[in-house]
């Protein structure tokens, strides 16, 4: 798929192009060497790329996560082979939960062998009867975008190419990706994401798998004795990113996706992970791509792969919950909305707070799961949430509801910790604070009032702005997170 049949450019003029390219990399290399330019090309100021052919691109820093820069970065696109980036992950997840090595032994099937040698797609050849590693089939893939080695993967790995994609689209919604795949190696045009997502997926691969740079990396394989060399020119050295170091990750080209190419890049100690989709030529590819990268490195960052906390992508060791989030996590109070994230920003339901509290409680068993009129007995939170009933913890509404996918405020959140607390015998329940020092005290409902005074008298919450306590706001997961550490810290 790299190339289709009907793209594939005549000898003549391949020739050419690689006569130009060597001369082109040859020059570079002079002018390097003689200081002529500098060892990378970083932006001369804040101001965005501005003449970007590409229909979509995005530019993400690998240390925070941040859209640096982007067009129409949030609008689905044919991915072409990056979907290839999918099987991969997918493929390494595997790997970590034991479900076999880099090693093993892939065998492949008739129909994968005579795929892998139709011509259609960018491939190398495969034979049925005979088996492959996990580790030469990734080679293949990401190097020369095998699509028979992607088959070959996502049937050894569930059985089935349909059962694969199937776990492609769950780990993408894992990792928060806006995408739909319906195959694992990009040749559908139904295959759709949006470039902000393709970059995500990058720099999830660098954060979870940073093993996929060994792959992405490498110039070329030899595969039957046939050398292949990588899709990616930054890699292969035959186009420069000025001056800086590209490790990866996936080109993908088909008539309906255009040029595609998502890079993992770094100088400095930054790392920054481009995406350009839909360019109409590969000139346009790649210096957009190199643009992109200069303007990203200039803004990034630095990277350190270990400033992720709790192995939560989207919490970072510098950001102002990153302790909180980590305690809460250490001690299975509170979890992530998936494996991969914690989505700090996002507001925070009843059902959730409610778990965190049965989580700090030690789970205990529940008889019979009743208590609340909108509580169904096979809902994830209904254990947690009669529990809450029965300690008194939460009353609900007049109506006997609970409101479980409600967003709690902060009066609310405070009110469920502190009758927590005092039903077991770990507060008395008397504080002192006088509330009135702020403004909007006479917001705070009277069911909340205590609950309130002693979060505030203990310091456990403060006012969101000076001399305010915004009782009735809807509270974050974030801000969830470092209340509980305090409380939990307090006590400890």
């Amino acid at each position: 798929m790299e190339v289709l049949k009907s793209e594939i450019t005549s000898d003549e003029t391949r020739r050419s192009r690689s006569v130009f390219i060597k001369a082109a990399a040859i020059v570079l290399t002079v002018l390097m060497v003689l200081g002529a330019i500098p060892a990378f090309s970083a932006y001369a100021d804040d101001s965005a790329p501005s003449s970007i052919a590409a229909r979509g691109a995005a530019v993400v820093d690998a240390e925070t996560g941040e859209l640096l820069w982007g067009k129409s970065a949030d609008t689905r696109m044919a991915p072409a082979s990056m979907t290839k980036m999918m099987t991969a992950f997918v493929v390494l997840d595997a790997i970590n939960k034991g479900e076999y090595t880099l090693d093993s032994e892939v065998p492949v099937s008739a129909t994968t062998a005579l795929f892998s040698r139709t011509g259609t797609w960018s491939n190398v050849p495969l034979s049925a009867g005979r088996t492959y590693t996990v580790r030469s089939l990734l080679y293949a893939m990401m190097v020369e975008s095998a699509c028979g080695a992607s088959r070959a993967l996502a049937e050894f790995t569930s059985g089935s190419e349909s059962a694969f994609v199937n776990r492609m689209n769950s780990t993408a919604s894992s990792l928060g990706l806006d995408a739909v795949f319906y195959d694992s190696y990009g040749g559908s045009s139904k295959n759709q994401i949006t470039p902000r997502s393709v970059a995500r997926l990058g720099r999830a691969l660098v954060l979870y798998h940073p093993e996929i740079l060994t792959f992405t990396s490498t110039p070329s394989i030899v595969w039957d004795g046939v050398t292949h060399g990588n899709t990616n020119r930054f890699v292969r050295g035959t186009w420069s990113a000025n001056g800086a170091t590209v490790d990866g990750l996936k080109t993908g080209t088909t008539t309906a996706a255009g040029r595609c190419l998502c890079t993992s890049s770094y100088a400095g100690g930054r790392r920054v992970i481009t995406v350009v989709m839909k360019e109409s030529n590969a000139a346009d590819q790649y210096n957009d791509s190199a643009d992109l990268i200069s303007y990203g490195l200039s803004h990034a960052e630095p990277y350190d792969q270990n400033d992720m906390v709790s192995g939560f992508s989207d919490v970072n060791k510098n950001q102002w919950f990153a302790s909180a989030v980590k305690t809460m996590s250490d001690n299975d109070i509170m979890d992530g909305v998936t494996s991969y994230l914690f989505n700090p920003d996002s507001q925070i339901t009843r059902a959730t707070v409610a778990q965190l509290l049965y989580n700090y409680d030690g789970k205990p068993y529940i008889y019979s799961i009743s208590g609340f009129s909108d509580t169904s007995s096979t809902a994830w939170y209904a254990p947690a949430v009669t529990w809450c009933k029965i300690a008194g913890v939460a009353y609900g509404s007049p109506d006997g509801s609970f409101g479980p996918d409600d967003n709690i405020t902060r009066e609310e959140m405070v009110s469920m910790v502190y009758r927590y607390l005092v039903n077991r015998g770990v507060i008395s329940g008397n504080s002192q604070a006088d509330l009135s020092v702020y403004s909007d005290s006479g917001d705070v409902d009277a069911y909340a009032s205590d609950a309130m005074a002693w979060a505030v008298s203990n310091g456990f919450i403060s006012g969101t702005s000076e001399g305010t306590l915004d009782p009735r706001a809807y509270t974050t997961r974030a801000q969830t997170a470092q209340f509980m550490s305090r409380v939990v810290s307090s006590l400890s």
